[in-house]
């Protein structure tokens, strides 16, 4: 499974402005950021690509993504998460989620909200599709009321629909978008760093102990107190 979130990165010190985002999105993670010569030759760079390495659940990559987006005033972030021929994807202008989609393998496009975007049906519709095929016999292939008949008519995708199928979404969105898919990542979030998950596991037996301490100096109250 990849997790990735792109940020839109046109300006002068874009990548710095991310790597300070970062700290303040991902606290206590360990994260890699490029080095100076590499943030000056990725800041001409529309996107930006921030792998995250570590097993995180969808909504704390889609609220990661909403907090980039929010913290770097005039970008765009998209969040993205593939699994074999599945995806999620959330597209974010400011703290507003403008389109959301979601493709399961077997089970067709679960989720599409939002604004349709421009790019989307050369992402995911195939020109050779049904090419050729007249509106009658499209309709006896796909069905008249059906979601996929509404999806290739047109061309935009229908939430319900098993198709379109778009193969190899990441080059497709790449394409699409023009994400720098080639390339490393700019940025890595890896785990929690270890020093901060031992101070958190002391914090945690700390607290533990208190309210054990606490407890018992009460408990020891009482007793006393119905002696006299």
């Amino acid at each position: 499974m990849i997790h990735r979130i792109y940020i839109q990165a046109d300006g002068e010190d874009a990548q710095a402005d991310i790597a300070r985002t970062l700290e303040s999105v991902f606290p206590g993670h360990t994260i890699s950021v490029p080095s100076a010569p590499e943030r000056a030759r990725r800041d001409a760079r529309q996107w930006s690509c921030l792998e995250l390495t570590d097993d995180l659940p969808w909504e704390r990559v889609h609220g990661a993504a909403a907090r980039l987006a929010a913290a770097l005033p005039g970008r765009s972030a998209v969040a993205l998460r593939i699994a074999g021929d599945s995806f999620r994807l959330a597209l974010f202008r400011g703290d507003a989620c403008v389109r959301e989609l979601q493709y399961q393998e077997g089970d067709g496009w679960l989720v599409a909200r939002g604004e349709v975007q421009p790019w989307e049906a050369a992402a995911f519709f195939d020109d050779d599709d049904f090419a050729g095929i007249g509106e009658d016999e499209l309709r006896n292939e796909l069905g008249e009321s059906s979601a996929e008949h509404r999806a290739y008519t047109s061309r935009k995708v229908v939430e319900g629909a098993q198709r379109p199928c778009p193969p190899h979404i990441d080059r497709a969105l790449a394409a699409a978008l023009s994400l720098p898919s080639r390339e490393p990542p700019s940025f890595r979030v890896g785990p929690v760093a270890p020093s901060v998950r031992e101070a958190s596991k002391v914090g945690g037996i700390a607290l533990v102990v208190l309210a054990a301490v606490v407890l018992v100096s009460a408990l020891l109250g009482l007793l006393v107190s119905s002696f006299e």
